[in-house]
């Protein structure tokens, strides 16, 4: 069973089994043992006050201050402040105005990213969020 070629099992198209050819995974055992090569552990909270630039940060907080504008060349920039009980830093998504109608004023999310310094000024510039549901 294991050295059942992927052709045999998957219900995919030609191109992506040659990708997966690619990547070395040829048989049923091959794509069971192929691990991520690289995890994010999103439970280890960091405060805001302790933010580094050169390392990948998870905050918890609260966000507000959600706005979205639009740019001269029709880009949107969604941009809004995430506080927690240690201070607030301001949060950049760049042409992803959907977030907008993802997150409310005032809800709890986890962001991940790095922190930036552009404009004189330090933000999390596209991180990835997760909200926290009751």
């Amino acid at each position: 069973m294991l050295k059942t070629p992927l052709k045999d099992v998957l219900r995919t198209t030609s191109t992506h089994i040659a990708r997966l050819d690619d990547l070395g995974i040829k048989n049923v055992g091959d794509l069971l043992m192929y691990f991520p090569r690289t995890y994010n552990d999103r439970s280890d909270f960091t405060d805001i006050v302790d933010l580094r630039t050169d390392q990948v940060n998870t905050v918890k907080g609260f966000i507000s201050h959600f706005n979205t504008q639009r740019t001269k060349y029709g880009k949107s920039i969604t941009r809004g402040i995430l506080t927690d009980d240690t201070g607030s830093v301001e949060v950049v998504w760049f042409n992803q105005p959907y977030i907008k109608r993802v997150m409310q004023n005032g809800d709890e999310v986890i962001l991940m990213g790095k922190l930036k310094f552009a404009f004189g000024k330090v933000s999390l510039q596209s991180p990835s969020y997760e909200l926290i549901k009751e």
